[in-house]
């Protein structure tokens, strides 16, 4: 219940802002006791933005006032913010201040929403007021100090835990219940059969395994050298080192039964074994010039005798007649 028993004294109310649409609405309800009569009074209008409404003016001299209700509707399309003043003598007394979402209804009794449903309104806490250490419970941690990098979690009970920050490049990972961070070179992918990027390794070098699970690389050879199969491991040797033929090793190249090309030689030139697993050339003759032998060694030599002496020595040559 409110009182204004002076002609000094009346209610006054404001919004923060203009509206949206519409002003909200107000009706009040009151009666006037002058100690020899009791007369009962009302008034309504509506608001006006930022400028002073007054919703109970003040009363005639040697009347007191008696306020029985105050009703305000937030006819808007917006919440507003209303602020209401008991006026003495243009010292200004806030006796609320709310904010009214759309069809809520301020009264003298409560604030109420569309379904006519009482509003409870929750205060805002100043945590510079509180002492002590807020528990999780109440939306705290349960801590009172932190050192820089620390990450907190839950474990159990009423505290949040504290881990300390990891070693520089570490990886935060978890044991299953908890938070860890662990050394990247230390951690197993799973299942993963592919990898984007392998560590290590220069410009050219080959990537192998060099055990299970246990990766390497092979640096780029030298130029013109070819890649082959050591004992336990791939390797470039020299095309030098590589035997062709029936040769079973060479370094530690596979046995090959054919060559497509041999290195060396020049055009028209003749190759030939010096040895066994040894191959040079004889270069091309003179034009006419028949292949014989010389010391076992084959040669080109002038044609004598006719085609038949010629024939004899190839066929000597080829067929070791």
């Amino acid at each position: 219940m409110l009182i204004l028993d002076s002609t000094s004294k009346s209610i006054q109310a404001v919004m923060s802002g203009t509206p949206t649409t519409t002003n909200p609405g107000f009706v009040t309800a009151y009666s006037d006791n002058t100690g020899a009569t009791f007369t009962e009074g009302a008034s309504d209008g509506a608001l006006n933005g930022a400028s002073t409404v007054t919703l109970v003016a003040a009363p005639a001299a040697s009347t007191r006032r008696i306020i029985k209700s105050i009703n305000i509707e937030n006819c808007d399309t917006a919440a507003v913010t209303i602020t209401i003043y008991y006026n003495n003598a243009s010292t200004l007394r806030i006796l609320t201040k709310v904010t009214l979402q759309v069809g809520d209804t301020w009264t003298t009794d409560g604030t109420f929403d569309t379904t006519g449903a009482l509003k409870s309104t929750v205060g805002t806490v100043n945590l510079a007021n509180v002492s002590g250490v807020l528990p999780v419970a109440n939306g705290g941690t349960g801590q009172s100090t932190y050192t820089a990098g620390d990450t907190t979690y839950y474990a159990s009970g009423t505290t949040l835990t504290k881990l300390s920050i990891g070693s520089n490049g570490f990886l935060l990972s978890s044991t299953g219940s908890a938070p860890q961070w662990s050394n990247p070179t230390g951690i197993t992918v799973g299942t993963a059969t592919t990898a984007t990027n392998v560590t290590g390794g220069a410009a050219g070098s080959l990537v192998y395994q060099s055990g299970t699970s246990a990766t390497t690389t092979l640096n780029l050879g030298v130029t013109n050298y070819v890649l082959t199969a050591g004992a336990s491991a791939p390797q470039y040797v020299a095309q030098s080192t590589l035997a062709v033929g029936s040769a079973t090793t060479a370094g530690s190249a596979t046995t090959a039964t054919t060559a497509t090309n041999i290195a060396g030689g020049a055009n028209g030139s003749v190759p030939y074994q010096t040895g066994s697993g040894a191959t040079t050339f004889l270069a091309a003759g003179t034009n006419g010039n028949v292949l014989t032998l010389t010391g076992g060694v084959p040669t080109w030599a002038a044609a004598s005798g006719g085609i038949s002496t010629g024939k004899s020595i190839a066929m000597a040559m080829i067929f070791g007649f």
